[in-house]
């Protein structure tokens, strides 16, 4: 079996992964015949580096936060050959793995990817893109973009925080119309989120949340 490996250089913590680049490759030699190593230089490029392993590698481990994990989602799921895949959490906030129950710790979360504790989960399509956990509209939407990575590493999560102290000064309104199990809302918004989680921007929103039941929240500000 074949594997490619890819990390995001520029996660919130993404040293511990560039400091171990050897380990995660000899750990998983331990479970895949071959692994292959790829650098994600861009926004956007782990979504190419994805789709293009589609039909060559069985599966794809991948190391970043909850943007690179919405990159290799949106690289496979188009393609009808899909590996499988293994994440190993290194961003700031990391919502997929609490979701998923992985550990941020990287010894831990590898033993889930050699150990092949496989699961499922619901994946949302907006026109032509898929997201994993949370979309939006309206104030608030960017925060995400930001923070600089200095930042990000001094304070975490809160980096976040305090984007959305400065956006909140300058709110504006959006008009929406959503229609859900046979209800229906239109009106004023300054925030529209549609999730699949348990938790946004590291905050606990519905700790019910199931991602394999086939329904999102829609929370509406």
């Amino acid at each position: 079996m074949r594997c490619l490996f890819i990390y995001n250089p520029v996660s919130g913590n993404s040293k511990k992964i560039i400091d171990n680049l050897d380990y995660i490759t000899q750990v998983l030699l331990g479970k895949y015949k071959q692994v292959d190593v790829a650098r994600s230089n861009a926004r956007g490029h782990a979504t190419t580096l994805a789709k293009k392993a589609c039909g060559v590698y069985d599966a794809i481990v991948f190391a970043g936060g909850d943007g690179t994990f919405n990159e290799v989602v949106n690289g496979v799921s188009h393609q009808p050959v899909k590996p499988i895949l293994g994440y190993l959490p290194s961003g700031t906030v990391c919502d997929m793995a609490r979701n998923l129950k992985i550990p941020t710790n990287l010894k831990k979360a590898l033993s889930i990817i050699i150990e092949g504790n496989e699961m499922k989960s619901d994946i949302c399509k907006i026109n032509d893109r898929y997201f994993v956990y949370v979309a939006g509209i309206g104030t608030y939407t960017d925060i995400s973009f930001k923070p600089n990575q200095n930042m990000k590493r001094k304070i975490g999560k809160f980096a976040y925080f305090v984007e959305g102290i400065k956006k909140s000064f300058n709110t504006k309104t959006i008009g929406i119309k959503v229609e859900s199990d046979g209800r229906e809302y239109q009106g004023e918004a300054i925030l529209l989120l549609v999730a699949n989680s348990k938790c946004v921007g590291g905050f606990t929103i519905n700790k019910n949340s199931n991602l394999r039941d086939g329904k999102v929240d829609i929370i509406i500000v």
